[in-house]
């Protein structure tokens, strides 16, 4: 008698058996001696196994389907600006401002970026996205105080990626990369502005958890007013 191996008691097998099964299965000349001799050492299929002859090898698992809000990490890379950013991120703003309908508006300098955000008391941060090492994108943001919370929120300014870049996932990665420090900064909540004609961007914050405030309406007091407001005892 042989035994298999693999259970947890040996299991009698009958030579006779075993001959009776390989034949059946065999498509070629069988060595007998080496299928006897190596039965026991778990070289040769059990009864119950298929044989060598059928044995199919594994599938390689199925690579996932390609995903259109996903992005090449190999690719991005998103990263705190520095003072050597400055020209480069005014670019952008200036092309946020013109696909806004607004060129006119940007009225911001070199020398007011480097004031306002790179100094010992910046009053703003910026995370610069580049693909392959091309600036393709920034986002722009500050903190402000929720007193019904007693949290800040961070609230992002401008998000902003370059035509040619759009569609590689970059603007959903600085979102997210901004949600990881609102939360690591124990923020109540993450938000921003965006123009209501602007469908695409509305649908796309909406898939990814935003709500509209419906009922708050901005208010703002700038130039003249604001000087006049100012004077006022």
């Amino acid at each position: 008698m042989r035994f298999t191996l693999g259970a947890r008691r040996p299991v009698p097998v009958r030579e006779s058996s075993v001959r009776a099964a390989i034949k059946s299965q065999a498509v070629a000349p069988v060595n007998w001696r080496f299928i006897e001799e190596n039965l026991g050492a778990g070289l040769v299929p059990a009864l119950g196994q298929p044989s060598l002859s059928r044995r199919t090898a594994p599938t390689p698992p199925r690579a996932p389907p390609p995903c259109a809000a996903c992005y090449n990490v190999r690719m991005l890379r998103i990263r705190t600006a520095t003072r050597k950013d400055i020209p480069q991120i005014l670019e952008l703003i200036r092309g946020l401002a013109a696909y806004e309908k607004a060129p006119e508006q940007a009225v911001a300098t070199a020398k007011d970026l480097a004031r306002d955000g790179f100094s010992k008391s910046p009053k703003f941060r910026v995370l610069v996205a580049e693909w392959d090492g091309a600036p393709a994108g920034f986002a722009l943001f500050f903190y402000h105080y929720s007193t019904w919370t007693g949290r800040p929120t961070l609230f992002l300014e401008d998000l902003f990626v370059r035509p040619e870049f759009r569609g590689k996932g970059i603007g959903k990665a600085l979102l997210r990369r901004l949600a990881k420090m609102a939360v690591a900064e124990k923020c109540a909540r993450f938000e921003w502005q965006v123009l209501d004609w602007n469908t695409p961007a509305i649908e796309f914050y909406k898939s990814l958890g935003a709500k509209v405030l419906e009922g708050w309406l901005t208010m703002r007091v700038t130039g003249k007013a604001l000087r006049r407001l100012a004077r006022e005892s």
